[in-house]
């Protein structure tokens, strides 16, 4: 098990997101199966903040990801459900956009303040 004070941030946002923003709460989900199993990208993730909900990790990876959206990148301009476009996005597209969108875009490593 990895950062559980990361994945669980994650878990609650899931929660909180689910009704006004369905599509969100499933990146969320899926960005936080993908930290669950990826022991590299959730270090780099956990060293953001020692305490991840202050510091927003989620929403600002989910920013993150919007953000390439509105700038064109695929597979997130595809995937993103602008102006109420419904979108289907399995959990594989997902799980693959999300992995492939920590690959290139991998958080800035900083140490924890002491």
């Amino acid at each position: 098990m990895t950062c559980t004070a990361l994945l669980d941030v994650f878990d609650r946002q899931v929660v909180w997101c689910a009704a006004p923003a369905p599509f969100t709460a499933r990146v969320r989900a899926r960005s936080r199966h993908w930290l669950q199993h990826d022991a590299a990208a959730a270090a780099a993730f956990d060293a953001q903040s020692t305490d991840p909900p202050a510091a927003a990790v989620p929403l600002r990876w989910a920013a993150a990801l919007h953000h390439l959206a509105l700038q064109g990148a695929e597979p997130w301009q595809s995937l993103w459900p602008f102006a109420g476009k419904l979108v289907d996005a399995s959990a594989n597209q997902l799980d693959d956009a999300i992995t492939r969108a920590g690959a290139l875009h991998r958080p800035a490593r900083r140490q924890r303040p002491g």
